[in-house]
């Protein structure tokens, strides 16, 4: 059987892409997220989002 690497290095390309990208609005994203809690009292969202985006 043949293959090529060249679709493993393009899929770690793109992933190494998307980290740095996500590193750079982190914050943004905390910021955004701030005080979402308080609004959503008894949803289980709030605390899904929150994993989600602590991951």
């Amino acid at each position: 059987m043949r293959h090529s690497a060249g679709p493993w290095i393009r899929a770690a390309e793109a992933a190494e892409g998307l980290r740095t990208q996500m590193g750079q609005v982190r914050a943004e994203f905390a910021a955004a997220h701030e005080g979402l809690a308080a609004g959503t009292e008894g949803l289980d969202v709030a605390a899904v989002l929150r994993t989600a985006r602590m991951s």
